[in-house]
């Protein structure tokens, strides 16, 4: 996690001081798949983030794995959702 951080600091770092074309991945809102907040692949720039990409998978074996890990995640969050008895719902 120590290096992960580091890397994605040093990154926004980067891409304040002007530097282009520097994309890591953040667990953000989006709608790339069922889950409402997903690791997604961020285009950083001088406003943090620019931009996104999507997640582009070019093989069907990975394509159906990441379906079923997309399932397993989101129905995960919802059994613990439910079992706290509340959702959980980040502020924007």
């Amino acid at each position: 996690m120590a290096f992960a951080g580091n890397r994605f600091v040093t990154s926004v770092l980067q891409a304040l001081n002007g530097e282009t074309g520097i994309v890591e991945c953040g667990f953000v809102r989006s709608d790339e798949t069922d889950a409402k907040y997903f690791s997604t692949p961020l285009l950083l720039g001088v406003s943090i983030i620019a931009g996104w990409h999507d997640i582009v998978v070019n093989n069907g074996i990975v394509t159906g794995h990441m379906h079923v890990c997309v399932f397993v995640y989101v129905n995960t969050v919802t059994q613990g959702n439910k079992s706290e008895g509340k959702v959980h719902e980040p502020t924007d």
